[in-house]
């Protein structure tokens, strides 16, 4: 539902929040979003917040970091953009991450479990 209401031109911004030694709730996240998004790149933070971006269409990570590090002059954004050009990668799930759907989406085990991890 959310592709089809994105142009081709757009991106869908998601935070995941994954503090598990196995980025569970991570993977299986990209793991769904690849199923209708061609590339989805990471922005992942020393906190355990990854900043998700979802593209309709197949984008390189050197276009995307390019992208940013443009936006690096704009005044009040620029080390922000920088930062964010020097840590987007490809986030590649874990083999066999599950695919979230309406009858399988187990986010609150995968949960209990990231934060028994601790």
């Amino acid at each position: 539902l959310v592709r089809s209401r994105t142009s081709e031109n757009g991106v869908l911004m998601m935070n995941v929040y994954d503090r598990g030694p196995s980025r569970e709730v991570l993977s299986a996240t990209v793991a769904t979003l690849r199923r209708v998004f061609p590339t989805v790149l990471a922005l992942s933070r020393a906190d355990h917040n990854h900043v998700l971006l979802a593209f309709p269409r197949q984008r390189s990570v050197e276009a995307v970091r390019s992208q940013f590090q443009a936006a690096g002059s704009t005044p009040g954004v620029g080390e922000r953009a920088r930062r964010a050009a020097e840590t987007l990668v490809e986030f590649v799930p874990a083999a066999g991450a599950p695919v979230f759907t309406d009858d399988l989406a187990p986010v609150e085990d995968m949960t209990r479990r990231m934060l028994a991890s601790r």
